[in-house]
């Protein structure tokens, strides 16, 4: 594993004049031969005590680079105008271990951040990403919430993955100033989560076609935006699950979902899977809560599940909606909060 540690860390992808977002004098810059260089090792860490800024566009990795790890308080994107700033590397770990302050955000955006990844890992603590109008974060085997942490991008964000789901007891929010889209890709998913995960993601809108699976964890989505929407094609799933201790079997009760659009409509679309369900041999299951007060609900094709066995809890609903689309026999179009 090689190694680089500063008070600050700039990476030069492509002819930069001055390091506008210096603050340290003297910190380590990666350019030239030195870059090309760190793009040939297996593991690469890089650990700032501010931040890591990416100048210019173009791309870094190569196929020997396995794993890269962002230590600090997050990007920032410089001097890149309308190019796109690309990392394909094995696996990418965002992480703030020492949980230092984030740096100002440029004053321009513009363009884009690609990473290119097996396994995307959240980590700890607060990690941002400035200076980009987009973010894409494609992780072809998952992405993973480890520990507690935040991941927030003033743009639109987008991650497409088979799964999402986080570690025994992680929790994590993922926050877009922009659009936010969880969309699906093909082939199996190698992250493996644990029990109790916890995931929030919010968006001026929000889309979740992929698989977010959180056994008995809580997942949370948000709207933010005007007259912005939540749209799931995907499978939302925090069901409980059985555990075998030697030779006891042990069942957690199903966790919670809650969906939120401030200023819009939550819809759930046909093919869409919404599970709190319990164990099929214990356990109670857990809750949906779906709050669009300024818009509608709707839930066309889609299957919500919060079964459980005999003598167990059956899952509960909760709905506080504006209006919801109704044939012409059902009785009302507005349904009472709570």
């Amino acid at each position: 594993m090689h190694f680089f540690g500063s008070g600050q860390i700039s990476l030069v992808l492509s002819p930069a004049g001055a390091l506008t977002g210096s603050v340290v004098p003297q910190h380590l810059v990666l350019s030239g031969q030195l870059l090309q260089d760190a793009q040939q090792v297996a593991e690469l860490t890089l650990r700032s005590y501010r931040t890591i800024d990416i100048y210019g566009a173009g791309t870094f990795g190569s196929p020997a680079l396995g794993r890269v790890s962002f230590l600090g308080g997050g990007l920032r994107g410089y001097d890149q105008d309308a190019g796109i700033a690309l990392f394909q590397v094995g696996s990418v770990i965002f992480s703030n271990p020492s949980n230092v302050a984030t740096l100002a955000a440029p004053a321009v955006t513009s363009g884009m951040l690609q990473i290119d990844a097996s396994t995307v890992r959240f980590g700890a603590n607060t990690f941002s990403v400035a200076g980009y109008q987009a973010t894409i974060l494609n992780a072809t085997g998952g992405v993973l919430g480890d520990g507690t942490g935040a991941f927030t991008t003033p743009g639109a964000l987008t991650i497409n993955t088979p799964l999402i789901t986080g570690t025994r007891g992680s929790k994590h929010r993922v926050t877009a100033g922009g659009a936010l889209a969880l969309l699906p890709v093909a082939g199996p998913a190698t992250a493996q989560g644990g029990l109790g995960a916890g995931f929030t993601f919010t968006g001026a809108s929000v889309v979740a076609n992929t698989a977010i699976r959180l056994p008995s964890g809580q997942f949370t989505l948000r709207a933010t935006g005007a007259a912005q929407d939540i749209s799931i094609g995907g499978e939302l799933n925090v069901a409980g699950l059985a555990q075998n201790f030697y030779d006891i079997t042990r069942y957690s009760d199903g966790g919670a979902i809650t969906l939120t659009s401030d200023l819009g409509d939550v819809n759930l679309q046909p093919g869409s899977i919404v599970s709190v369900a319990a164990p099929a041999a214990g356990g109670n299951a857990g809750t949906v809560t779906v709050r669009a007060a300024q818009g509608a609900f709707g839930i066309s094709g889609a299957q919500l599940r919060g079964q459980a066995v005999a003598g167990q809890t059956t899952g509960s609903f909760l709905l506080d909606a504006g209006s919801i689309p109704r044939p012409a026999t059902s009785r009302s179009a507005r349904r009472s909060r709570g």
